[in-house]
């Protein structure tokens, strides 16, 4: 039997879903009759992080989602069922707006990250732009970014093959740290690249107490 709890939370995981959709579906109303600009606000944008308090990672969103309910209407259908999330929509925006694809094949990117994790989205939807050779918008934050105290935000492209062999070192650790973070990762593999170990006994050739005798291992090391 279904504990009543889990049946509360479910329900309102799919109203949330529900009225994301809606949500969605208000802001491109607001955004095509320019209403924001009669409430006094100079965009989209500045409405939805002053007006209606989303931070600005949460409007940019909502506002990717937007454009790209222009060009699909039934997007908003998939969010509401969960099979396509914000974060995941908010990926493919570049290709599904781009002149490059048709129709059809803007409706073929969103079949492809239906019901994907984040990490499947981004490698379909990278593949998918590389193919139709579309840029991705660069991500809003810069390279670098000071956090406060010692910690700084590290955002890097990678290849494949250095995520796979980072993934591989993450195994090999987990029976120390199950759940090791990339950053400590990285500053383990640093911490073992610099370890300077003790420098063996020093094995060069003895001098002999005869100064006048060079024996042939000195010459040899002198040659060299």
């Amino acid at each position: 039997m279904i504990h009543k709890l889990h049946e509360e939370t479910l329900s309102l995981v799919c109203d949330e879903r529900r009225l994301t959709g809606l949500v969605i579906e208000n802001l491109q109303k607001i955004s095509d009759s320019q209403l924001y600009l009669e409430l006094g606000y100079s965009t989209l944008f500045e409405y939805c992080t002053k007006g209606l308090n989303y931070s600005e990672a949460y409007a940019y969103r909502r506002i990717q989602a937007v454009n790209v309910v222009r060009i699909l209407p039934d997007v908003k259908e998939k969010l509401k069922s969960g099979a396509i999330n914000l974060t995941n929509l908010g990926m493919a925006q570049s290709l599904i707006t781009s002149d490059r694809l048709s129709q059809p094949e803007k409706r073929e990117v969103l079949a492809k990250i239906e019901n994907c994790s984040k990490r499947e989205a981004e490698i379909r939807i990278a593949d998918l732009a590389k193919a139709a050779g579309v840029t991705q918008k660069e991500p809003l934050q810069k390279e670098i970014r000071f956090c406060g105290g010692d910690e700084v935000e590290l955002t890097v492209r990678i290849s494949r093959k250095t995520l796979d062999n980072l993934d591989k070192f993450k195994q090999r650790r987990s029976h120390v740290n199950p759940n090791m973070p990339y950053a400590q990762l990285i500053e383990f593999l640093i911490e073992k690249a610099t370890d300077h170990r003790p420098a063996k006994p020093n094995t060069a050739p003895q001098v002999s107490k005869n100064w006048r005798y060079i024996s042939n291992n000195l010459k040899r090391l002198v040659w060299k």
